[in-house]
């Protein structure tokens, strides 16, 4: 995690899908935002 923060400024590939998201996001959720979202709505879809 130390390793990721220091290197946050430097882009990572996302390895669902390819774009490119900080190594934080990569090693908190494992994968960008886009697919954490897409992967929540899968499992829990909203009710409105």
């Amino acid at each position: 995690m130390r390793q990721a923060q220091e290197t946050n400024s430097e882009a990572a590939a996302c390895p669902e899908c390819g774009v490119q998201t900080s190594p934080v996001q990569l090693v908190t959720w494992g994968h960008c935002r886009a697919c954490r979202t897409a992967d929540s709505r899968a499992t829990r879809p909203l009710r409105w």
